[in-house]
């Protein structure tokens, strides 16, 4: 810590010497001197930092070398698995640093990644958006044999995730509901004894059968420029069945490596890309603006399940703002939970809804929208919301009567009549 009266006085001496016409730099060498002091005791820090977490991924490495079986290898993640998994999170976001540790953890990960144990996927599962990011990234600026590792991890998780348990390709069915039957969204129509006809009996029964299969999906041997993105949407949909199971360290880094892959090559303030793969020689007045990633709408909407489960579950009625201010941005609202990252998941739909823009995708831009507005809008804090926020107004059935017209009732209906006497 520097003394404030030695700087004073240390100001008020070289102001009488710039006043006798003395040239002074001592005051702007000492300051730029404290300046990289800050940075280089802000670098050690964090080489400090990433040197404990390169000693828990290197331990965690020769623990799986002495590995000989699934459970073993399951035993291994579990000893410390928060400190581990952090550690990968950051070796990723830091690779540059070590590239060799960087090279073996996908090795690693590419051999759980073909193992038949779910749990061991669902742990690969967890850096699925962070590797994405890296791969997509690294492909874009021309160094696809800089993460062959990447894309061999990735294939092998592809492939192992659309293949049931015979070793078949996995076909999903999925059941279309039937608008006679009520749901979140509608009330059904009035059955009345008059409608019940044949034709509406049949078409009421038919509407549960209807099913939609998806897939069944091709297995992939080599990652072409035409199949690329079809194995990140991929990857992103079994990311997205595991939402619920995944810790909420792979939703923050989830977040981020969705912003970074949309607004790569987008000059946004507050957005600064740092490439790992590759170093840009092209130094000069005129730099090589940043490649951008190319997406399909198809991502950006699994992009867009998985940051929407991240959004709040839980509002109080005074966090909402007034309906006359929906038109400001969403990171001008204060949420009282957003399982602990509310600017991340917010900046990551802003992202979205922007890349969206740029692309004029029509069916991201829809859902975009409708996150943004019920936000907004539809959430009423109350306890009988739903588990993401979602509040229907439902009409009470009442039963349609014919009224009594005034002449029924007179004043004669009143009168008590006597009984004949006996």
């Amino acid at each position: 810590m520097v003394d404030k009266k030695a700087m004073l006085h240390f100001a008020s001496v070289t102001n009488n010497w710039e006043h006798c016409g003395v040239q002074v730099s001592i005051w702007q060498t000492t300051r730029s001197d404290l300046n990289d002091t800050g940075l280089a005791i802000s670098g050690a820090a964090t080489l400090a930092t990433m040197d404990g977490l390169v000693g828990v991924v290197e331990d965690w490495l020769g623990d799986c070398e002495a590995a000989d079986d699934c459970k073993q290898l399951y035993e291994c993640l579990q000893s410390d698995l928060d400190r581990l998994t952090h550690a990968i999170y950051t070796l990723c976001d830091e690779r540059s640093r070590c590239p060799e540790l960087f090279e073996s953890t996908v090795k690693q990960l590419f051999a759980l990644a073909r193992s038949k144990d779910d749990r061991l996927r669902e742990f690969v599962l967890l850096f699925a958006p962070s590797l994405l990011y890296i791969y997509l990234s690294s492909v874009s600026f021309g160094d696809k044999k800089g993460v062959g590792s990447v894309e061999v991890a990735l294939l092998a998780l592809y492939n192992m995730e659309v293949l049931d348990e015979q070793g078949q390709p996995r076909i999903a069915p999925f059941r279309l509901p039937t608008l006679a039957r009520q749901s979140i969204f509608h009330e059904p129509a009035s059955l009345a004894p008059a409608s019940f006809t044949v034709d509406s009996l049949q078409r009421l029964e038919a509407g549960d059968a209807d099913t939609v299969r998806w897939g069944p999906p091709t297995q992939m041997t080599a990652v072409t420029a035409a199949t690329r993105l079809h194995l990140a949407t991929a990857i992103m949909l079994a990311f997205n069945a595991r939402l619920s199971t995944l810790p909420k360290m792979a939703l923050m880094h989830l977040c981020k490596a969705v912003s970074k892959t949309v607004c790569q090559g987008f000059n946004r303030p507050g957005h600064h890309h740092r490439a790992s793969y590759g170093n840009d020689t092209s130094f000069g007045l005129y730099p090589r603006p940043t490649p951008r990633i190319p997406l399909t709408p198809e991502l950006l909407k699994e992009f867009l399940n998985a940051v929407y489960f991240a959004i709040p579950a839980d509002r109080s009625l005074f966090d909402l703002p007034h309906l006359t201010s929906n038109s400001m941005p969403l990171s001008h609202f204060h949420y009282s939970r957003f399982n602990e990252f509310a600017s991340l998941g917010i900046q990551a739909l802003e992202d979205v809804h922007m890349r969206a823009q740029y692309e004029l995708f029509p069916d991201v831009l829809l859902i975009t929208n409708g996150i943004k507005n019920s936000l907004k809008v539809n959430p009423s804090g109350q306890p009988s919301d739903g588990p993401m926020g979602i509040s229907v107004a439902l009409t009470p059935s009442t039963t349609t009567t014919t009224p009594l017209s005034k002449t029924c009732i007179t004043n004669a209906s009143f009168r008590t009549k006597k009984l004949p006497g006996r």
